[in-house]
């Protein structure tokens, strides 16, 4: 790790030139009293976005690493490669099509975890913007709280964070992670279920980032149907991967989405 640089900021990008420029200004904006670097890991993008991404490398050569596959490895695989070359104490995360609103957002969350040592990560609350149908809520409040704890067995019953670019970690349990994770299909479920063996993550109340939802996303891409189909091979394959650790939390949320599969099936033979 490089003592220099206090925080890496992980942005990943592919196909995302209708927003990478937003995302990226959204993390010059940020105010720090620390150095941050920020590494651009891009799938082999078939539209323009690395070359946004180049000219704003140009604007800012020294805080800027861009990481470009020369073939598509996918989301996993590019987010492996480019958790290796952060260099900073923790890690950021921003999806290409995501942005942040607050330019203190990275200071909030690492005086965060600066003093609460035995937390693995940190993530504020943020907005769901639904592109599609224009519709914009907040995620959930933390109650007056300064903030609320999220444990393992919080996350296998549900997806309370839903979004990586809310997201911070320290780099030193990322580096950690069983290298196996990563041949797995995984997004920040079970990401943070992961991460979560180190120690718990804290749900911060201030509002500092969006999440678009949209059609051309890797996950809201997929119907509800296949949704449903991809996170019961993940109970498996998650509950597997952890050694049947929480075998009982994975079985129920199996059985809850099973029965949601059931129904969908029931639809589609009433509509036929």
């Amino acid at each position: 790790m490089n003592e220099n640089i206090k925080v890496s900021v992980l942005l990943i990008t592919y196909n995302n030139s209708k927003f990478v420029k937003q995302a990226i200004e959204s993390i010059l904006m940020q105010v720090t009293s620390y150095k941050f670097e920020i590494v651009v890991t891009d799938d082999c993008s078939k539209d323009s976005t690395l070359e946004i991404i180049k000219h704003y490398k140009n604007m800012y050569p020294e805080k800027i690493m861009i990481l470009d596959n020369k073939k598509n490895v996918g989301i996993t695989k590019n987010y492996e490669r480019g958790f290796k070359r952060c260099s900073g104490e923790y890690i950021a995360l921003l999806e290409g099509d995501d942005y942040w609103v607050s330019p203190h957002k990275l200071q909030i969350q690492t005086d965060f975890l600066d003093s609460h040592k035995e937390y693995s990560g940190a993530l504020n609350r943020y907005v769901m913007y639904d592109m599609d149908n224009n519709v914009s809520r907040k995620t959930y409040s933390c109650n007056n709280l300064k903030y609320v704890t999220i444990r393992t067995e919080d996350l296998i019953k549900s997806n309370l964070i839903g979004n990586f670019s809310s997201c911070i970690y320290r780099n030193e349990f990322v580096k950690r992670l069983d290298p196996v994770l990563f041949d797995m299909e995984v997004y920040d479920w079970m990401f943070n279920i992961a991460i979560s063996q180190k120690g718990p993550i804290a749900y911060l109340p201030e509002v500092t980032s969006v999440y678009r939802i949209h059609s051309n996303g890797a996950w809201n891409g997929k119907s509800r149907e296949d949704k449903v189909k991809s996170i019961i091979k993940s109970c498996d394959d998650y509950n597997k991967f952890l050694r049947y650790k929480y075998n009982d939390y994975f079985v129920a949320n199996k059985a809850l989405y099973k029965k949601q599969l059931e129904e969908f099936n029931g639809k589609s033979k009433t509509e036929d």
